[in-house]
């Protein structure tokens, strides 16, 4: 695949699952080269601070999101099989091992940190992970009472309580982060599959495969369903098969969820497309429904064709409980929404300031040849990621001597 379906031809991105916003900066990790990079806002310039351990390069996904405590940024795995911890203070990595995984995609859902422990949701474990931070060992597995087939597909955490969502059963789980107890509510939803799920302050707002969008207050046995939507809402056809490039969503669409994320904001509930064609906000008082146009994101055969992730958008962050940052898989660049002002910016900012760095994101292409570097028209992603590491092997080396810490299986807490 050409390097230039992972950076976009007016900006310099890099696409990520998440950003962990601290002040004036932003960490993230890089979805397809398992780096780590650091944004400052102020500067409008993105740092490269090093290479997660192991040495693997061009790898979809091996650690998907981050978070920081203290002076520890922890790499949490999808594909990946370990949380790699990096130590600001000692440039160096530690690493927390997740026994049991070796066969399973650990896909890191979400991740929250209460007094100093860190909760982890594990869509392919089907638990949620209880890490010391300080003294980064795993505490205990909680197992949720999924199906086999069933995954989690969203998570929430209000107050002490962390409450999850799984696709086909329509049942939300309640973790209590201080008792450790399980709680299941059961919705009169005929098995609707859930893939989102967001707290507006009193109800929970849920998206799925249906083109509906469910409402639940807690302690109430009825779900309201907001099914009459804007009559431009589409979907778009990333199949290859461009017979119709956007298609209605007619009541027996259920082949992919609707939207991939939920989020409240102020006084709306936003909602991110999957493969839908608009962002939809509501009105969380009177659920009046609308469509936040963004006049760029129209797609043709011709970028349909050579979009790499076969989705619209990435929800990376919110900012001052106002704005929304948003990645665009199509446009490979970061726009931010004002909820308040219902206004959106696209961002702008550069790879370090370096040149010589510099250089390597914005050509064409690179290849190694003979332990030089030099441009071409067209590379394979996975080549120009070996040259760029291979360039820069003493800094992403320097001081990244690491430990592994092993938990046995005889810590697994079972609670049903």
């Amino acid at each position: 695949m050409n390097l230039g379906n992972y950076i976009g031809e007016r900006h310099q991105y890099i696409w990520s699952d998440n950003w962990f916003l601290e002040n004036d900066r932003a960490w993230f990790i890089s979805g397809s080269m398992n780096v780590l990079f650091c944004f400052e806002r102020r500067t409008q310039k993105t740092t490269l601070i090093d290479k997660i351990p192991p040495d693997i390069v061009g790898a979809l996904r091996l650690h998907s999101r981050c978070l920081k405590i203290r002076e520890v940024i922890y790499c949490l795995p999808d594909n990946g099989k370990d949380i790699w911890c990096y130590h600001l203070d000692k440039c160096k990595w530690t690493s927390i091992s997740i026994d049991g995984s070796v066969e399973t995609r650990i896909g890191c859902n979400n991740a929250w940190v209460i007094q100093d422990t860190l909760y982890v949701v594990s869509s392919g474990l089907k638990r949620i992970i209880e890490i010391n931070a300080i003294t980064e060992k795993v505490e205990a597995f909680y197992r949720l009472s999924l199906d086999q087939e069933e995954c989690i597909t969203g998570s929430v955490l209000i107050d002490d309580q962390i409450y999850v969502v799984g696709a086909k059963t329509s049942v939300i789980y309640k973790f209590n982060t201080y008792s450790k107890q399980i709680k299941s509510y059961k919705l009169p939803l005929n098995n609707e599959q859930l893939q989102t799920i967001c707290f507006d302050g009193r109800k929970f707002w849920m998206s799925g495969r249906k083109k509906k969008i469910y409402i639940w207050e807690e302690g109430k046995k009825d779900v309201v369903i907001l099914s009459k939507f804007p009559e431009n809402l589409k979907i778009w056809n990333f199949s290859g098969k461009f017979d119709n490039l956007m298609n209605s969503i007619n009541d027996d669409f259920n082949d992919f969820p609707l939207f991939i994320s939920s989020i409240t904001v102020g006084d709306y509930v936003w909602f991110i497309p999957f493969q839908t064609n608009n962002i939809i906000y509501i009105n969380k008082n009177d659920f009046e429904m609308n469509i936040f146009p963004i006049k760029e994101e129209e797609h043709t055969e011709e970028n349909v064709k050579k979009q790499f992730l076969q989705h619209k958008y990435l929800l990376e962050y919110i900012k001052d409980k106002r704005y929304l940052g948003i990645f665009s898989l199509k446009n490979k660049w970061l726009f931010e929404i004002d909820c308040i002002e219902l206004k959106y910016e696209i961002l702008d900012y550069s790879i370090d300031n370096s040149e010589d760095i510099k250089s390597y994101y914005i050509a064409e292409g690179l290849m190694k040849n003979n332990s030089t570097i030099s441009e071409q028209k067209e590379l394979n992603v996975e080549d120009w990621i070996k040259a760029f590491i291979s360039k820069y092997k003493k800094k992403l080396v320097v001081g990244c001597d690491y430990k592994e810490i092993s938990v046995g299986n005889s810590i697994y807490n079972e609670i049903l």
